[in-house]
């Protein structure tokens, strides 16, 4: 895995410019990269690093989240154990996930209730992990 580590002098519009510049819609590439911003800024303990061409955040050196981009959406992994976990939720809010991704459109808001439930949920399932991903 080619994997590239933001330091903490970097800009974080600049570290993500390769990957954000794909994203064809200014206004998507504008959300995404609010969404990255927003993460970095509630919680700063995580690592934002861009692998397998896509901003991932991790804790330790473990997986917490990672993020990509399509034409009609944006989506997140949180790993199958995270779907799982919010799957119910998901399903009464109406939200678009298979067993690896939750997907949000680009036209509606991103909701960030929700991925802060996530992330703290990843954090707190994967404190004592000593890898990178989970192993079933």
């Amino acid at each position: 895995m080619a994997s590239i580590e933001m330091n903490e002098d970097d800009d974080v519009k600049v570290f993500l410019a390769p990957i954000l510049s794909k994203i064809a819609d200014y206004s998507h590439r504008e959300k995404a990269l609010s969404l990255i911003q927003h993460i970095l800024i509630e919680y700063p303990e995580l690592k934002l690093r861009i692998a397998w061409n896509q901003p991932m955040f991790t804790r330790n050196s473990t997986f917490i989240l990672g993020i990509s981009f399509a034409k009609a959406h944006m989506s997140i992994s949180p790993e199958q154990q995270g779907i799982l976990h919010f799957a119910d939720e998901l399903k009464e809010r109406e939200i678009d996930f298979s067993k690896m991704l939750i997907r949000f459109p680009w036209k509606d808001e991103v909701p960030l209730d929700l991925i802060h439930d996530i992330i703290d949920f990843n954090i707190a399932d994967k404190a004592s992990l000593t890898t990178f991903w989970r192993h079933s």
